[in-house]
């Protein structure tokens, strides 16, 4: 078993197994065994649904993951247990369990508040606002010249989050969408599966100035594996990913770097970490370049924990 206490704040295998398989084991990137051999793993397990099927279809399909997340939660219940806050975490660990938080990304078809207040009571806890489209929410990444950010109703949406308890998750946005939950949230938010733009310059990353304005709200990063976002080019090794961590720490960021891998929502992962099983490498990795076990510790996990127990209610 491998000594560390993982939360990862982004992974698709909630999507694919539902194609399906089961968390009981998958040719994907995650699945129980593999999170199973570590001391303890936190997942966050993002629903998402694809924009060009229309709302309507989004939401059918929305509703239809969420129903297979609790029956895989309810069928493999002696292994992993689903959680809504810092409480439910640990005690998930308690029992030896692996803790499951549900997420919702691209709210397209959220498009009143008491359909998001309906998916609160269904355990959902975080919202990745849009998935690089533009929503009623916001503007996404995938925009070239967005002339607005957050809609008003996206301004009354993440309100509402806040007095919820539910993390504001701004990656995909744009980065005009962005600086306007920045403005707007009263709560750290989190950028749940985004990188650095000054290693690799993909409108998916966060240039300086939004890590450093992230870092000053709060809030923490989670780092992806998406070579893609990583590398501009080439092979990419679990070395390039420690570049942007590196990068990220180097400007003040050690309370607000963690994970978030994208776990069967890539096609392709740096080479040396093929899935769940590999993570210990990185970890190993940045050890080897003289950060402190604390330091790798909070990186492992201990950021994303420190903002559940903030925000999250």
């Amino acid at each position: 078993m491998y000594p560390y206490q993982i939360v990862d704040a982004h992974c698709d295998t909630v999507g694919q197994i539902y194609q399906p398989t089961s968390l009981k084991g998958s040719k994907g990137h995650l699945d129980l065994p593999r999170m199973r051999l570590y001391q303890n793993w936190l997942q966050f397990f993002a629903v998402w649904a694809d924009a060009a099927e229309g709302i309507a279809a989004q939401e059918e399909k929305a509703g239809e993951i969420i129903g297979h997340f609790e029956a895989e939660m309810e069928e493999n219940r002696e292994q992993i247990m689903p959680v809504i806050d810092y409480a439910g975490v640990m005690q998930a660990w308690a029992e030896e369990k692996t803790a499951a938080l549900l997420t919702i990304e691209g709210a397209d078809y959220i498009d009143s508040l008491d359909k998001l207040r309906n998916y609160y009571e269904r355990g959902v806890r975080a919202v990745t606002l849009t998935w690089n489209n533009t929503n009623c929410i916001a503007t996404g990444a995938g925009e070239k010249r967005p002339r607005t950010g957050l809609t008003e109703y996206g301004k009354t949406f993440v309100v509402e989050m806040n007095r919820l308890g539910m993390l504001v998750d701004v990656s995909h946005a744009s980065e005009k969408a962005f600086w306007d939950v920045l403005e707007t949230s009263r709560a750290p938010v989190m950028a749940s599966h985004s990188n650095s733009a000054a290693i690799c310059p993909h409108v998916r990353n966060l240039s300086d100035k939004q890590f450093r304005a992230l870092c000053e709200a709060g809030g923490v990063v989670g780092m992806n594996y998406c070579p893609q976002f990583i590398k501009s080019r080439g092979t990419t090794t679990v070395d390039d990913l420690v570049r942007h961590i590196e990068h990220f720490m180097e400007l003040g960021g050690e309370d607000h770097v963690g994970l978030g891998g994208d776990f069967d929502g890539i096609s392709d992962t740096p080479s040396g970490l093929r899935g769940a099983e590999d993570v210990h490498t990185l970890l190993e990795r940045l050890l080897a370049r003289n950060y402190s076990e604390e330091q790798v510790t909070k990186i492992a996990g201990g950021n994303m924990l420190r903002l559940i127990g903030e925000v999250l209610k």
